[in-house]
C-alpha cells in the first residue's frame, strides 16, 4: 500500500500489522515510536495512530481480528515495534506469501476458504516469529560457527517453501556444506533432521486447516505439501497420536 505524510488519524477495530519500507514515526496515542525501513509495527485495535513521514513510500499491511483467550490458555507477548535487522527479507517474504495466498484466482472476486485458512496459518507463524527471541541463540560464551549463517538461511528457505517439494541434497548444496556435515549440523542446531523439521511445519499447518475449515482431508494434505493421503494420515497419526478426522472432531 502507498503511504504519505498526511498526518491523518487512524482508528481501527482490528489489529494492524505493518512492515514499513521507509523511515518515519508512528504515534500510538501520545506515545511516539521511530522506525526505519524494514521495521514492523503492530497497532492495537481501538487506539488512534498517526504517521509522521519525511517522504512517501509503500508498506505491507495486514489487518486481522484478535480473539480473547479461553480459560486455561496462554498467549504470547508481541512487541508493537520490531527491528528485524538481518531478518528483514524473511518478514517481507512472509507478507508477500500471505498476499499471494489470498490473491483471487480463476476470475473469482475473493479467495477460497482454504486459501483464507492457509493465510491465517502463515500469519500465526509470522506473529510467533515476532514474539520469540532471536531464533536459536547460542549459549553464552560460544562464538557462532560460520556454518550457522548457512544453516539459518536454509531454515528460512524451508519455512518459506515447505508446501513445495524440497530435496535435502539440494538444500545441502545451496548451503555450501557437504551433505553429511550439513545434516549433522542441522540436527545439532535445530534439534531434528531436515526431513523432520519439514514434516513438523506441514503437520502444524494441517492441524490449523483441519480446525479452521471444512475442506476434505485429502485437499488439506495436498495444500500442506503431502499429496499422498495415506502417507499424510500415517505421519499425522505418528506426530499427534490420532487420525486427522479424530483431531478435527475433538478440536
Amino acid at each position: 500500500m502507498p503511504a504519505s505524510n498526511s498526518g491523518r488519524e487512524y482508528l481501527h477495530d482490528r489489529v494492524a500489522l505493518h512492515q514499513h519500507l521507509y523511515d518515519g514515526t508512528i504515534f500510538f496515542g501520545k506515545k511516539a515510536c521511530k522506525f526505519r525501513a524494514g521495521d514492523l509495527t503492530l497497532s492495537p485495535p481501538g487506539v488512534i495512530t498517526i504517521y509522521d513521514l519525511p517522504r512517501g513510500g509503500t508498506h505491507w499491511c495486514i489487518h486481522f481480528e484478535s480473539v480473547a483467550l479461553r480459560p486455561g490458555e496462554t498467549g504470547f507477548r508481541i512487541p508493537i515495534h520490531l527491528s528485524p535487522a538481518s531478518l528483514r527479507g524473511y518478514f517481507e517474504d512472509r507478507f508477500r506469501a500471505i498476499t499471494e495466498t489470498l490473491r483471487p484466482r480463476d476470475g473469482s472476486r475473493t479467495g477460497s476458504k482454504l486459501a483464507t485458512a492457509a493465510a491465517g496459518a502463515q500469519l500465526q507463524h509470522l506473529l510467533l516469529m515476532m514474539a520469540q527471541r532471536p531464533p536459536h541463540e547460542e549459549k553464552s560464551g560460544r562464538k557462532n560457527r560460520r556454518s550457522d549463517h548457512a544453516l539459518d538461511a536454509v531454515r528460512l528457505e524451508i519455512e518459506l517453501h515447505f508446501q513445495k517439494p524440497l530435496d535435502v541434497a539440494v538444500l545441502a548444496a545451496a548451503s555450501g556444506l557437504s551433505r553429511n556435515f550439513f545434516s549433522a549440523r542441522f540436527r545439532e542446531r535445530f534439534g531434528m533432521t531436515v526431513d523432520g523439521y519439514l514434516l513438523h511445519l506441514r503437520i502444524e499447518m494441517a492441524k490449523n486447516l483441519l480446525i479452521s475449515t471444512n475442506c476434505p482431508i485429502k485437499e488439506i494434505a495436498h495444500e500442506c505439501g503431502i499429496p499422498d493421503p495415506h502417507y499424510f494420515n500415517k505421519q499425522f497419526r505418528r506426530l499427534t497420536g490420532m487420525s486427522p478426522s479424530l483431531y478435527r472432531s475433538r478440536e
